[in-house]
């Protein structure tokens, strides 16, 4: 009792300590028990009002949590202004969830704010027991007989002694056998790659089996993917106009420019403000989608056909390479 009574004390001083950065900021946490027992499943509740006011949040993952919680399930609201988590506890203390973190990411800033701590106390699931004498006396070995049982295990530690040496100074190993030639992947198109998952799209779209909101994820994750292989910059942890600026910086052609524009800033209004395009809107985007991988077929199709050859290089395939047509795969 003396232990948890401090550990809720400490809780209240790290709290009054980060009253600066978390509740400045609105930060609060809920949890559905405030005692746990081992293996006990409860739910776990982070909410930022300031969420839409930055471009990214990124909530605490299992690295924050620490070995005595474990994340079973983790759901964020529409307007990742909430995280809501159902973890098991696997402690055998009291514990201070007090390492909690939440990244919001603005333009090129990233802001490290502090999650309150929580405390938890912790509710055994033993009985105590006051008697744990054996109900039986404990058997005595007579003293011959104790003899018998240290000669004997002393025999098999000098046998194991001496295969331990044999087999490692005296016993020579069989050869291994050769190894057999390794087959290289096979070379991951990034256009192909592109095409393929517009096909998805266009295929979930139709039959009504894709939501907006997913669809237009899905569609920048695309384009992000595309740029980041071919033009070898972090579009997938760039903002769409930290990607905007980088495609300019190496002089993308002005059509393509304009459709990946207009499709990434609508991919940011269904995110970030909850925009809802109608029907016909996004048959015309998954339109422009298609366009612009048109676009970057004729744009890349030397950067592409470089990049087979470097990963033939890499795994020494020895194929012949069309330097007319880059192959489909």
């Amino acid at each position: 009792m003396t232990l948890r009574i401090f550990i809720v004390l400490l809780a209240g001083i790290w709290a009054a300590a980060f009253t600066g950065s978390a509740a400045g900021q609105d930060i609060r946490v809920q949890a559905s028990t405030d005692s746990l027992r081992p293996g006990e499943v409860f739910e776990f509740r982070i909410d930022f009002e300031a969420a839409r006011t930055y471009d990214t949040v990124l909530y605490p993952d299992s690295t924050f949590f620490g070995r005595e919680f474990f994340i079973r399930n983790k759901e964020l609201s529409r307007r990742s202004r909430s995280a809501t988590y159902e973890l098991q506890f696997f402690g055998v203390n009291d514990v201070l969830l007090d390492q909690l973190a939440i990244r919001a990411v603005q333009g090129g800033d990233t802001l490290l704010l502090a999650v309150p701590p929580t405390a938890f106390g912790f509710r055994s699931v033993l009985q105590p027991v006051d008697n744990l004498r054996p109900m039986k006396p404990i058997f005595e070995f007579p003293y011959g007989i104790q003899g018998l049982i240290f000669a004997f295990l002393l025999a098999m530690l000098a046998a194991i002694s001496a295969w331990h040496i044999y087999t490692r100074y005296f016993k020579k190993p069989p050869p291994p056998p050769p190894a057999p030639p390794a087959e290289p992947p096979v070379f991951d198109n990034p256009l192909r790659r592109l095409e393929r998952g517009i096909a998805e799209l266009e295929s979930g779209f139709a039959a009504g089996s894709i939501a907006a909101e997913e669809l237009y994820l899905r569609l920048s994750f695309l384009l992000r993917e595309y740029y980041e292989r071919i033009y070898a910059f972090p579009a997938l942890e760039q903002t769409s106009r930290e990607v905007l600026n980088s495609l300019k910086q190496r002089k993308v052609a002005q059509p393509h420019y304009d459709t990946s524009s207009q499709l990434l800033n609508t991919s940011d209004m269904v995110k970030f403000a909850g925009f809802t395009p109608e029907t016909d809107d996004i048959k015309t985007d998954l339109e422009a989608l298609r366009a612009a991988a048109a676009q970057l077929k004729k744009l890349n199709s030397g950067l592409i056909q470089q990049l087979e050859m470097e990963h033939l290089r890499k795994y020494r395939v020895t194929e012949h390479v069309n330097t007319r047509e880059v192959r489909t795969r």
